[in-house]
């Protein structure tokens, strides 16, 4: 049996269930808002130095999940390394692709999560049919998702810091706790449509 990839065991057995649903959602939010076949969620390994698929949400087989992309390699592999919203295609790649085993997409759109000016991870849209590119309006849309992560990330980060402080996780922390618990709420009610999501997702940067 194939051993799972410990950055992978560790999202999926150590992050609270609630930040999952969330960014499972936010994910669906995603891929629904610029019309994207898939979208994925790629976390920092800084000890491997490359990226791990954690999250897959649209039609990539499930199997991609623990494999990698190294730092500068294809569009998601840029975006880690220049910190940097990326978009590419077959129409000036030919030979685009940031993974074995996932399929030939024709355009590949990656936004960097950054927690204060630390790299974290990365966020994808993968468009397969030809043709069907990405636009810098889709571009500003993932940015902002990929704020919101970083926010919630980071938010999630000091949370877990103050609980192993102390025995009592104080009132603000469980407030903090109730913001995610409602994010996730308001990103699965949000109208498949990208104008009505770009204003919540400039209004939630805006607030956070």
């Amino acid at each position: 049996m194939k051993r799972k990839n410990p950055v992978v065991e560790r999202w999926q057995t150590q992050t609270d269930p609630e930040v999952l649903k969330s960014v499972r959602s936010l994910l669906s939010l995603g891929i629904a808002s610029v019309g994207a076949d898939e979208g994925s969620l790629l976390i920092y390994d800084n000890r491997k130095h490359n990226l791990v698929f954690t999250e897959v949400s649209g039609r990539s087989p499930k199997d991609i999940i623990g494999k990698t992309i190294q730092l500068g390699d294809g569009v998601t592999g840029n975006a880690a390394l220049l910190r940097e919203m990326q978009i590419g295609s077959r129409l000036v790649n030919e030979q685009m692709r940031d993974v074995e085993g996932d399929g030939h997409p024709f355009s590949v759109m990656a936004a960097p999560v950054l927690l204060a000016d630390e790299l974290w991870g990365c966020i994808t849209a993968v468009r397969f049919s030809e043709g069907a590119t990405f636009s810098s309006q889709d571009g500003e849309v993932y940015l902002h998702l990929a704020a919101v992560l970083g926010c919630m990330i980071g938010l999630c980060k000091k949370l877990e810091i103050s609980a192993g402080e102390q025995e009592d996780v104080p009132s603000v922390q469980n407030e903090e706790l109730n913001l995610i618990r409602k994010f996730s709420g308001i990103v699965s009610r949000t109208p498949d449509k990208k104008e009505s999501i770009s204003v919540l997702l400039n209004g939630l940067d805006g607030l956070i």
